[in-house]
């Protein structure tokens, strides 16, 4: 090769590298770092998937492409805080988390699980349930293991079986690192449960439309006083503050044009004293970058932005949505199939919305439920009202049922 083709060709190669290496830090550059909080020595993003548990799940089964896809952006964005639960519908979650997470060093993420009051029957199934899940998310150890669905009805089986003394003998013998309890959203039983266990942590469900009207604010107040950390569900309630109409959306965007309605439900949890992370669900790629976006970008709540959250509640109230976080179990025990969280949502949708044309979106989206599943359907059995959030579902079916007729017939005349 003459010298003058060897430059030619060197100057070719490093351009392309030039190139290459552009690319990659451009490539790099989607991955931000989210921001972090420490609880005994471990540091949290403080913003996490929650358990993935329904992140991306097509009927019951769970695309486990997508689902790595999810794990792998968390990963690589610093946002390395997993959690899920032996009792959720689709139990193959921490099958799917553990084949997502093993080519991961163990230390390089954080993992959570959960035990449901509700699946122990007698002491042993304590530790029997917890070998078998991490036999399922392929670790030795939990960094954090929640006791959860300890509410005033099953507070005695609670106590009968041990469930936190044998935990406490899991943490003793190095597989778990902190311990934490969910469920009470009674206070009088949040003090029961505090008092006479050591916690590391608890799980409450903070959002700026339910922090007067479900107690959350007693709670949280009760937590700050005992020290307890903090693990935040339900900060967009559901689904239900994630699609707002166009006038609380402008709202939402006075003092950031950027700002979106999670962002603005996010960081309004996150921004509470003493709150480590926010566990959200995400239902796809899209969702979680804006995460990673708002998070890596955090910024605290302003004492305005305070005082907005409090008038853009009024207008989320006034709307008359029902107060529905979508967690699924009352469509788990209707005999009858009912979608009702989907009823509802469709019901939300309407009446935060401001469309001109709403009422033609609404009769449509219901009218694409199974005919055998909807409102109409229901045979007032009440095994629904075991809902968590209190919520009449079998009058409130009848609610969404009676102003579908009403708006469909107002559209005949």
């Amino acid at each position: 090769m003459q010298r003058r083709e060897f430059i030619k060709n060197s100057a070719l190669l490093l351009g392309c590298c030039s190139v290459l290496s552009g690319c990659k830090q451009e490539q790099d550059a989607i991955y931000k770092k989210v921001e972090r909080r420490t609880l005994n020595g471990i540091s949290f993003p403080l913003i996490s998937l929650g358990g993935l548990m329904s992140y991306p799940v097509d009927g019951v089964d769970i695309n486990l492409s997508d689902f790595k896809k999810a794990v792998d952006l968390a990963m690589k964005s610093n946002m390395n805080y997993f959690d899920t639960a032996y009792a959720y519908k689709y139990k193959e979650t921490e099958e799917k988390l553990g084949e997502a997470l093993k080519k991961y060093d163990r230390k390089s993420y954080l993992l959570a699980n959960k035990l449901s009051v509700y699946s122990v029957k007698k002491k042993e199934d304590v530790r029997r349930i917890f070998n078998e899940q991490l036999k399922r998310c392929k670790v030795d150890y939990f960094d954090n293991y929640t006791i959860f669905n300890i509410v005033k009805k099953n507070i005695e089986k609670y106590r009968k079986n041990k469930i936190y003394d044998e935990v406490l003998k899991l943490k003793q013998e190095g597989k778990i690192k902190n311990i934490g309890f969910s469920g009470p959203g009674n206070p009088g039983v949040f003090k029961e449960v505090v008092s006479g266990y050591k916690w590391d942590y608890c799980h409450l469900k903070l959002n700026y439309l339910d922090w007067k009207l479900r107690k959350q604010e007693e709670l949280y107040k009760i937590a700050q006083k005992r020290g307890l950390a903090i693990f935040v569900t339900e900060a967009l309630r559901g689904a239900t503050l994630l699609k707002l109409s166009p006038d609380i959306e402008e709202k939402i965007k006075e003092f950031n044009k950027n700002e979106t309605p999670a962002s603005f439900a996010l960081r309004w949890a996150a921004s509470k004293k003493g709150v480590i992370s926010v566990l959200s669900d995400c239902d796809d790629i899209k969702q979680i970058k804006e995460n990673i976006e708002t998070f890596s970008n955090f910024r605290e709540f302003t004492l305005n932005e305070e005082k907005n959250a409090s008038k853009i509640l009024n207008m989320v109230n006034s709307k008359g949505i029902i107060a529905c976080d979508n967690c699924g179990h009352c469509k788990q025990v209707c005999p009858q199939g009912i979608d009702i969280p989907l009823i509802f949502s469709i019901y939300n949708k309407y009446k935060l919305s401001s469309l001109k044309n709403r009422q033609e979106i609404f009769i449509k989206d219901y009218e694409k439920i199974d005919k055998l599943k909807t409102a109409s359907n229901c045979t007032n059995c009440t095994s629904c009202l075991k809902c968590h959030q209190h919520l009449d579902i079998p009058n409130l079916l009848k609610e969404v049922h009676n102003a579908y007729l009403s708006v469909k017939d107002a559209r005949r005349v």
